[in-house]
This record gives structure tokens, sequence and C-alpha cells, in this order.
């Protein structure tokens, strides 16, 4: 019965409680409880079905008169229902868009697994007249924080490299995405190996570490691993491992990454002319990260 109230408006419940309830009556006294209690239900399963098929069918006839009478409209305003129709898609269009790029823009760097408590440093500059803040720092902050501030679990510093040539067997080719990077630097942020040995080239001044698309590029179907690319002309770095292509939403980009203790050597073709690179307090030209 609380079903049928349920479904049913007041007047047809009160209409077909009472049949079935009279029915039920002379069937328990007929055939027993259980058999009364099988057909009860029954019946109100056939009647449950029969009400959610009613409800389709006339949900469906009502969406059907609702199209014809938007068409007739359409067919009668055709100039009122063009500005509106096409105001409605314009405002989706429009709301869309911006949905994208800020699902996009909250994306960048969310494939680190430590991307919470990754942080960039970040400087101010005091002249006498303004202020600027820039995101480069001295070399020697990374190590200084690491070992000065408790809180401060890891740090590395990453610095872009200029393009550069870089060489193998008849394959030359002019890239901007060379970074130089400390030895952390794989183990705070996710750029997985895919082959090779991260340990092999933390400490190795002539390794180097490429992405997969890099390893196409120059080695096509072969094995890169202790292959030699030559930077510049100059200095010859073995394939120590393979990293997976850089996610499109990183906010590195990078497809060779070199030692930054190797940079001591190549501070001419980075544009660095100050010494040393390594624990310097004077020079601004470093990002770091911790």
């Amino acid at each position: 019965m609380r079903i049928l109230r349920f479904l049913l408006s007041q007047d047809y419940y009160l209409e077909k409680s009472g049949d079935l309830e009279e029915a039920y009556a002379d069937l328990l006294e007929e055939s027993g409880p259980f058999r009364a209690k099988v057909w009860l239900w029954l019946q109100i399963t056939k009647l449950c079905l029969g009400i959610i098929r009613m409800s389709i069918i006339w949900r469906y006839i009502m969406i059907k008169n609702y199209f014809k009478i938007a068409l007739r409209i359409i067919r009668q305003h055709k100039e009122y229902s063009l500005i509106n129709i096409a105001g409605l898609a314009l405002g989706i269009a429009c709301c869309l868009l911006i949905l994208f790029w800020v699902q996009d823009e909250l994306s960048f760097d969310r494939f680190n697994k430590n991307a919470d408590h990754l942080y960039r440093i970040v400087e101010d500059l005091n002249f006498e007249e303004q202020t600027l803040h820039i995101a480069r720092s001295p070399s020697a902050l990374a190590p200084a924080l690491l070992e000065e501030i408790p809180e401060v679990v890891d740090s590395t510093i990453y610095l872009p490299a200029p393009s550069m040539l870089i060489t193998h067997n008849d394959k030359n080719f002019y890239e901007k995405g060379i970074a130089f990077v400390s030895p952390s630097f794989l183990n705070m942020f996710t750029f997985p190996l895919v082959k090779g040995s991260q340990d092999s080239s933390q400490e190795d001044l002539s390794s180097i570490l490429i992405t997969e698309d890099a390893a196409e590029k120059y080695f096509s179907r072969e094995d890169p691993i202790n292959k030699t690319l030559r930077i510049n002309n100059k200095q010859d770095f073995i394939v120590r491992g393979v990293l997976e292509n850089v996610p499109r939403n990183s906010h590195l980009k990078f497809d060779f990454l070199l030692p930054f203790a190797a940079l001591e050597n190549m501070r001419e073709d980075v544009g660095i002319r100050w010494r040393p690179v390594m624990g310097n307090w004077g020079i601004n030209f470093y990002f770091t990260y911790i």
C-alpha cells in the first residue's frame, strides 16, 4: 500500500487499493496467505511496470510536442530565433573554451609525485627606484638551503641552455632543449627513465640523459645507451639513460639533461663569463627548486 501511495494520485490510489484489498481478502480465504501474498506482489509489480511505461510514453509525447512548438516558433520568428540560438551557441562555446583553458592551466606539473611539495625560489632585487621580481638565483643557494634549513628535504639547480649543436655520426642539429641539472633533479621531479640508470649519470661529468624523441632522432632504432653525442664540436657525452618524453603540461621543457658540474667547462657555450660556476653567490643565473 505504501508503494501504491507513492506512485499513484490520491483518488486513483483509493480506488486501486480498495480493489486490491477486496481481491486479496477473497484469495486469502480460498487459497491461503502464501498464494494471496504472491498474487498481491505480482499485481503490484505489473502496476509499477505499467506506470513506468506510461510515464516514459507520456514524456516522449511531451518532448515531441515541445520540439514541434519550438520548430513552429522558429519558422514564425526566424530573425529573433536566429539571434537567440546564435547567442546561446556562442555562450556555450565560450564557457567550454574557458573551462578547457582553466583545466589545462591547473593541470601543469601535476604529474609530479611531489607536486604539492615542490617550490621554485623567486628573488627580489631591490634598487633605489624599483624592485625586480625574478625567478633566477645564485648557484650557491640550493645547497645552502638544504644545509641550513631543516624543513628543506632536497634542492636542485636547473639551467636551460641556449641553442647548441649536437652531433652523432652524420646527424647534426641545433637543439634548444638542453638543460644542466644537479643530481637531485630526477629525485624531486617525476621524469621516469625507460632505459639506463640514473645512478650512473649523477657523478659522471661526461654523461647525458636524453628523451625518447631525442633517442629516435639521433639513433633511430639503435640502443642509445653508451653511445656518444658531441656538443658544439667540443665535448663528447655518453648517453647513460633514456627518459620518457616530457609531458606537454610541464613548465620544464628539455630533451637533453647534462650534469650541472659539467657547466664549469662549458661556460662560454651558455654565455657565463664568471667563475666559479658552482658555489657562486654573485650571479643570479639559475633556477633553484626545493
